[in-house]
């Protein structure tokens, strides 16, 4: 059984955090609500010169982690000690990952 993730062109070119999640969910017509609702809200830091920070002009993303933000893509995190306790290499592993 072969498993293929489907990528499709993003309708944003910028701010490659964004493109690159939603690469993946924009071929599913039950997203685009949610990116037509989210994608239009901009959001920047007016006083960057004054207080010496970072230029930021984004769309509002809600928290940082952009995997969090798209309730279309579900991820999870790894830690070093549990690969590190595998009784097999990380490529089975993965592998067994993707098609359960």
């Amino acid at each position: 059984m072969k498993n293929i993730l489907p990528v499709y062109n993003p309708p944003l070119l910028g701010f490659l955090r964004w493109p690159y999640t939603l690469s993946i969910t924009m071929g599913y017509n039950e997203t685009l609500p949610w990116f037509y609702t989210n994608f239009i809200q901009v959001k920047v830091n007016k006083n960057f010169h004054e207080k010496k920070s970072e230029f930021n002009f984004n769309f509002y993303r809600g928290e940082r982690n952009e995997f969090t933000n798209n309730p279309f893509i579900s991820t999870t995190s790894i830690d070093v000690d549990f690969l590190n306790g595998l009784n097999h290499d990380i490529l089975s592993f993965l592998k067994y990952s993707v098609v359960v």
